[in-house]
């Protein structure tokens, strides 16, 4: 059987978890217009991801942002060379690196929370432009429904001021 086929699917956020990036990385990778991240539809209809998937992602496009710190955090692991390395290291060796990965995950989403803040506020300023606009058509017919009833207050006393003089 296919590995890839059996492999295990992961949504956004359990990907991103797992990589040490946000989630928002993980979509924005996805929806790059050239050698975008592969994803995998569920049965649900939802897009999911595959570790392996991402691994190439990221030797594909070593220098996009997160890209290392992920690469870092999926780098297969031999598990005899890691029970070594735990027994060579001391207990402040391996904190250090869980600092470091820790570090590198809230580096990556700091950045996606600056992207996301940085649309916020383009939008918002957007709005406010939108909403300027608005007022100021909104003054245009005010202003055009004045003379309106103006010139039918002028045409109505008018007519009433000929009828009376005829009466």
């Amino acid at each position: 059987m296919d590995g890839a086929a059996t492999e295990q699917l992961y949504s956004a956020n359990g990907l991103a978890k797992l990589a040490g990036v946000g989630a928002t990385t993980i979509h924005n990778w996805t929806v790059r217009p050239d050698r975008a991240l592969a994803t995998v539809q569920a049965p649900s209809g939802r897009r999911m991801y595959r570790v392996s998937d991402l691994r190439r992602f990221i030797a594909q496009n070593p220098d996009l942002r997160g890209a290392a710190a992920a690469g870092r955090c999926l780098a297969p692991r031999n598990s005899q060379a890691a029970s070594l390395r735990r027994s060579d290291t001391s207990g402040a060796s391996a904190e250090a690196d869980t600092a470091g990965t820790e570090a590198e995950t809230l580096r990556a989403a700091l950045r996606d929370l600056k992207t996301a803040v940085d649309a916020s506020i383009q939008a918002v300023a957007r709005s406010a432009e939108l909403a300027e606009q608005t007022a100021a058509a909104h003054r245009e017919i005010i202003a055009a429904l004045q003379v309106t009833v103006r010139a039918y207050d002028s045409a109505m006393t008018i007519v009433t001021a000929s009828r009376t003089r005829h009466d």
